[in-house]
């Protein structure tokens, strides 16, 4: 029984003494692609802004792009209601028809 117990305290002993031998996990390499990614929260804004407007006035029909969009050069980003632009249009053409030929009596440019 006391070479038990010396065997026992002696083993607690040389546990103590003796670093511990580090545990490291292994693996067997593979050929494969590495890849790496980053995740993050933040507002991004772009290097270059450009301010668009229309050469004429008008009622937008729809809207082709929302916000944040990425478009191209010459892309189109809104349609116009053109019905008042057409009206406008042909009674201009009218005017100028009646001008031509000499039937406007009543506009600052008769004769």
């Amino acid at each position: 029984m006391g070479l038990i117990v010396v065997v026992l305290v002696g083993y607690r002993l040389w546990q103590r003494e003796e670093p511990g031998i580090p545990i490291v996990e292994t693996t067997i390499i593979k050929r494969g692609e590495i890849t790496s990614s980053l995740t993050d929260v933040g507002r991004i804004t772009s290097s270059s802004k450009t301010t668009i407007f229309a050469q004429t006035g008008g009622v937008i029909k729809k809207v082709l792009v929302d916000e944040g969009d990425r478009v191209r050069k010459n892309e189109e980003l809104a349609r116009f209601d053109l019905r008042e632009a057409e009206n406008s249009l042909s009674q201009a053409e009218n005017r100028l028809r009646q001008i031509t030929i000499g039937q406007d009596t009543t506009g600052p440019l008769s004769r």
